[in-house]
């Protein structure tokens, strides 16, 4: 598959359609990603607004869509002119977290269709809980309480009060291909491209509803965008629809997803990168697990239990890792933390990592502001004589990795 995520790359992702591969023009148009604003790709045109919002999308059967946001750059109105003539018009609202609550069919034809005009969703954190329509409700269930790679779907029937249930079957990234009932019976199975696309929507059962794609990623049947928390996605290209909301954070790209679907997640539509560590001119950014591109599990020795594991280190542990790992040693190390402060057992393990690293000072910034500061002496057990992590100032963004 061929790539091209960042500015000035003339390649794309290769479409998987063979009606349309080949179709981008990048010798005669060269400047398809301007801003990193994606022009066209294989037939569809792109058109933004001065805030770097998607508003007008051209698919390759003429059917046209206008998208409309609010002071949030969130999504708040599609109006979809069908190849058939009619326009549908839908609307969405959010609550003050950028939470998805509702979806809701607005057009004239609307009223004469007895299929749902609006959709509510509720929320558990940052995962899809359940969303409901005047036939029912769909319940959903995760593989454990910090995953987003959902289980089982029990769906409630408001005509005859019963319910039913259903089990997803994911891929090594959490996509569900399959899903059956409680006796083993197939309801639906899909493929995908490799950006998340469904090419393949096989119901065995016709009402089978299964509506994630990517982790996290809901699929709106009406766009064929995929509500991914934060943002939207347009799986076509393999790029959301707006920029990053914490800008460059998230790496250079405003609008790309990850290096490689495959391997890497994006939940909540925002940074791949949480830990920045520099020592000696070298720059290294980790990431947490659910983040991370798959690796080959290696035991670090003298770590905690959630970091003596390559595979499953905190994103601070990663990045002075990667240091570890190039044969760096001595002088000054910096440490900045990005969307959620260090957590407890990481407080302990950067100061081993900086022993390993043999630093002379090492300073780290954590995600909520405050500065933590060791020289050598300090990087000591507190039994022995070193300096521990005095309490920080109340951080305006709680949590810890």
């Amino acid at each position: 598959m061929g790539e091209g995520r960042g500015e000035g790359k003339t390649t794309a992702p290769i479409s998987d359609d063979p009606q349309t591969q080949g179709r981008l023009k990048s010798p005669a148009n060269p400047n398809l990603t301007a801003g990193n604003r994606l022009k066209e790709y294989n037939g569809i045109e792109y058109t933004y607004d001065a805030l770097g919002n998607l508003i007008y999308r051209q698919l390759p059967n003429g059917e046209n869509q206008y998208y409309q946001y609010d002071l949030e750059n969130q999504l708040v109105r599609a109006e979809i002119k069908k190849v058939a003539g009619n326009t549908e018009i839908w609307t969405y609202a959010y609550d003050p977290f950028g939470r998805r609550l509702s979806k809701e069919r607005q057009d004239k034809l609307a009223w004469t269709s007895t299929e749902p005009k609006r959709t509510h969703f509720v929320w558990d954190g940052s995962r899809l809980l359940q969303e409901y329509t005047y036939k029912g409700s769909y319940t959903y269930i995760y593989t454990d309480q910090g995953s987003y790679e959902p289980l089982a779907q029990v769906f409630h029937n408001n005509q005859d009060e019963t319910q039913y249930l259903a089990y997803f079957h994911n891929d090594q990234i959490g996509i569900p291909r399959e899903m059956t009932d409680i006796h083993g019976n197939l309801l639906w199975y899909g493929e995908y491209t490799a950006w998340g696309r469904l090419k393949k929507d096989e119901r065995v059962y016709r009402n089978a509803h299964q509506p994630f794609r990517l982790q996290n990623q809901y699929y709106d049947e009406e766009t064929g965008l995929h509500y991914n928390l934060m943002r939207y996605y347009e799986p076509e290209a393999g790029r959301f629809v707006n920029q990053d909301p914490i800008g460059l954070l998230g790496g250079d790209n405003l609008y790309w997803f990850a290096p490689n679907a495959a391997m890497w997640l994006d939940p909540w539509g925002l940074a791949v990168v949480d830990a920045i560590f520099e020592m000696q001119g070298h720059t290294f950014t980790g990431t947490n697990p659910l983040d991370r591109n798959p690796r080959i599990s290696s035991p670090i020795q003298g770590l905690s239990a959630v970091n003596n594991d390559k595979f499953k280190m905190h994103a601070e542990i990663d990045a002075m890792t990667q240091a570890h790992d190039k044969g760096l040693r001595g002088g000054k190390g910096v440490l900045k933390i990005k969307g959620k402060n260090a957590c407890s057992y990481c407080k302990g393990d950067i100061k081993k990592m900086a022993l390993k690293l043999d630093l002379d000072e090492l300073e780290v910034h954590n995600h909520d502001g405050t500065v933590h500061k060791f020289s050598k002496g300090d990087l000591k057990p507190v039994k022995k004589g070193g300096k521990g992590w005095k309490k920080p100032k109340k951080s305006k963004k709680p949590g810890a990795c």
